[in-house]
């Protein structure tokens, strides 16, 4: 069991260069499964089918990295959530899971009832289909003062995640609440950062780090700069 989270589709990228092509090859088999609800990725069936078109920019944009790593086109399949019947995780090496918005995300995974926690293949989340593997994801915006944790799919436990880290007062808001709040420590991911997880033993590579709760001072200087 291999787990990856990230931030987009940029993971072909030199940052990741000393970790990735070790673990992806031409002889994978993947499915590609975007989740969110929201703009962006699909709303309904028939915004699904435009969305992910042969020809679209999300297709593109999804898959590009794979086909980077040497995975032919034809051994990538595009997962209509709308039409699940007869797929099985386990007949494929690789299960990507992309969307937007974590809370929407996690609504289509309980829609779907679908059970990763056997799942032997690469799982590799792609923003928020990276928060909501985790035990739970925190939902924050810059319209609200407000943050909130959420129960994700529990598929890794031990830490919680910000996603598309940066150094500005949401984010640094965001990971004060959670690490006073929890006894976890929290994995910043920017874009060209990612978390690594393979049976049980973990590594940070490019720009991610992790933080505790013995990094608050540090943490509200910053907040205070800011």
């Amino acid at each position: 069991m291999i787990r990856l989270y990230l931030c987009g589709t940029n993971y072909d990228g030199v940052w990741a260069s000393d970790v990735l092509p070790e673990i992806l090859s031409s002889r994978i088999k993947a499915a590609v499964l975007p989740l969110s609800y929201d703009y962006g990725w699909s709303s309904d069936a028939a915004e699904w089918s435009v969305q992910f078109s042969e020809d679209s920019m999300f297709r593109y944009d999804l898959k590009r990295p794979l086909v980077s790593f040497g995975i032919p086109e034809k051994n990538i399949r595009w997962i209509d959530h709308f039409r699940m019947e007869g797929f099985e995780p386990d007949d494929y090496d690789v299960l990507v899971l992309a969307g937007e918005d974590p809370a929407e995300c996690m609504m289509r995974m309980e829609d779907l009832g679908l059970d990763l926690q056997s799942y032997r293949g690469i799982l590799i989340g792609l923003s928020a289909g990276a928060s909501i593997m985790a035990e739970r994801f925190s939902l924050f915006s810059e319209d609200s003062p407000f943050f909130e944790l959420l129960p994700g799919l529990g598929l890794s436990r031990g830490f919680l995640l910000d996603m598309h880290w940066q150094e500005d007062e949401y984010h640094l808001r965001n990971v004060i609440y959670m690490l006073e709040t929890q006894d976890l420590p929290v994995i910043c991911i920017p874009e060209d950062g990612g978390l690594l997880e393979e049976e049980g033993q973990f590594l940070l590579f490019g720009s991610a780090f992790a933080v505790t709760d013995r990094d608050l001072d540090r943490l509200y200087l910053k907040l205070e700069s800011c």
